[in-house]
């Protein structure tokens, strides 16, 4: 009995950090959804690089790997100073005509 709650309480401390890490991109999940879709609009087609035909699959996924960490780490740390993300802020403007 003691053993299975010793691998509870080891399993929650595994599952809280990508939990906290995560949390920021959920608290802004409107401003990361037209965040990344600016971003890989602007580098992958032809207003941007235009790289789609030069990349590999996996290049692509890298590239997106790097957009996504990016908007991740911008989420953080502008919850630092901020209740909620920019297009959060104006939905609520807008729905509460404040």
């Amino acid at each position: 009995m003691a053993d299975s709650k010793v691998r509870v309480r080891r399993l929650r401390t595994l599952t809280r950090r990508p939990r906290h890490v995560l949390a920021p991109a959920g608290r802004v999940a409107a401003s990361n959804y037209i965040g990344q879709s600016v971003l890989t609009c602007l580098v992958f087609t032809g207003y941007g690089l235009a790289p789609a035909g030069r990349l590999s699959p996996i290049a692509v996924m890298g590239v997106a790997l790097l957009i996504y960490t990016a908007l991740l780490w911008l989420s953080a740390w502008w919850l630092r100073t901020h209740r909620y993300g920019p297009v959060e802020y104006g939905l609520r403007r807008l729905t509460n005509w404040t």
